[in-house]
């Protein structure tokens, strides 16, 4: 039996699943929107990487200082990473990279260096130096944009 509270309860429920349809054809349009503009995005993130394809590096810092290094200031060189290696320069005190380093190269990376971390460097005579970097990312982010407007697609 239907009482008036259920008849009450009805009316909302129709009301709300019309709107719902309506609105899953705006959601139609809408996609069909942002396709069109992801082709046009994608091109302009392409072009973009185009000019700025590469990640550098914009800051070094030690994280195992090595050891068996000569005493005095040294470039250290990194390893890892493909494209133009980075350079930074510190310093070695009781055969170890000590203190800050300033970047001299800050390289030029298709692929990043494997461990953003405990990047591998030579230079100085050391043996087991890493150190931590901070990269531009920029490489990453336009091929993270690049991946989500093709999504869209």
């Amino acid at each position: 039996m239907t009482v008036k509270a259920d008849t009450l309860a009805v009316a909302p429920t129709i009301t709300a699943k019309a709107a719902i349809q309506a609105r899953g054809a705006d959601a139609g349009n809408l996609l069909s929107l942002l396709q069109g503009h992801a082709v046009d995005m994608i091109a302009l993130v392409k072009s973009i990487i185009s000019l700025h394809p590469n990640d550098t590096v914009l800051s070094a810092t030690v994280n195992a200082a090595g050891s068996g290094g000569a005493n005095g200031i040294a470039i250290v060189t990194g390893t890892t990473g493909t494209g133009t290696k980075f350079q930074a320069r510190g310093v070695i005190a009781s055969g170890a990279l000590t203190g800050p380093l300033t970047v001299v190269n800050a390289g030029s990376y298709t692929v990043d260096p494997t461990s953003l971390t405990a990047e591998p460097v030579t230079g100085g005579g050391l043996t087991g130096a890493t150190v931590g970097l901070t990269m531009s990312g920029d490489l990453a982010v336009l091929n993270s944009l690049n991946s989500i407007l093709s999504e869209l697609l």
